[in-house]
């Protein structure tokens, strides 16, 4: 997976990350993934930052039955 951010975690750091897919067609509620993994990569074009993360899902198949995200707050949620 690769992640746009404004600040990046180092090269072979341990990192966990968490967002949530909005509903859509076949999935009529909110999904959450969350994946633990190590950054793979990190990159920096003009003023676009960004890393990859090499790693597993965990419960990516857990939906929310109450849960609403706006696409900025998608990072934190908990």
């Amino acid at each position: 997976m690769f992640v746009l951010a404004a600040t990046t975690p180092p090269l072979g750091g341990d990192v966990e990350i968490e967002f949530v897919l909005p509903p859509f067609s076949s999935v009529p509620r909110p999904t959450r993934l969350h994946c633990v993994g190590r950054v793979s990569r990190v990159e920096t074009c003009y003023q676009l930052k960004g890393f990859a993360v090499a790693g597993q899902f965990v419960d990516e198949c857990q939906a929310m039955p109450n849960a609403f995200v706006s696409g900025a707050e998608s990072s934190d949620v908990g």
